[in-house]
């Protein structure tokens, strides 16, 4: 668990491992920055990758990404997303790449914009944007390596589902 919300303090930057044969908790490395509503990711080669979110401090939304090596318990700063954003989904690819879309932006706004993390180099780029702007939805790697799109808010609630494809980047 990284990052997070507390009563007292607002955004976190503390982090902990869980161990489910003890079921005990023990702390690790601290991300850079506080944030909190950012997304975890647990990559093909055992590092997590936390992007995005909100923290307390300039800049509130956050563009920012980091990485967690569980070999030394140290956080690195990786590449930043072309939009800061909280709320958004993180799907991990077939291809190894991370697709990052949606959420709230700067000012609260509503994003329909989308981008892959690619491990390798450490980089973000931009792909198509979804036709609805989605917070608080879900996201699901199908079988047939495309992302589902489902539900969420804009203005209102939504009843709609999108798909992404990979292959084409539509």
């Amino acid at each position: 668990m990284a990052g997070g919300a507390s009563n007292t303090s607002g955004s976190l930057a503390s982090a902990e491992l869980y161990d489910p044969a003890t079921r005990m908790w023990t702390g690790t490395g601290s991300l850079a920055i506080d944030r909190t509503n950012h997304t975890a990711t647990l990559l093909r080669n055992g590092q997590v990758l936390v992007a995005g979110g909100a923290s307390n401090t300039f800049p509130f939304t956050l563009a920012s990404a980091e990485l967690y090596d569980p070999a030394s318990g140290v956080w690195t700063a990786t590449g930043d997303l072309h939009f800061g954003r909280y709320y958004h989904t993180a799907t991990l690819l077939r291809n190894g790449q991370v697709l990052v879309a949606g959420g709230f932006g700067s000012g609260g706004a509503h994003l329909a914009s989308a981008e892959l993390y690619d491990p390798a180099p450490g980089v973000w780029s931009r792909t198509d944007i979804m036709p609805t702007e989605r917070l608080f939805y879900t996201a699901t790697l199908l079988p047939n390596g495309q992302v589902l799109v489902a539900g969420g808010v804009d203005s209102g609630i939504l009843a709609s589902a999108e798909l992404y494809n990979p292959a084409t980047g539509i």
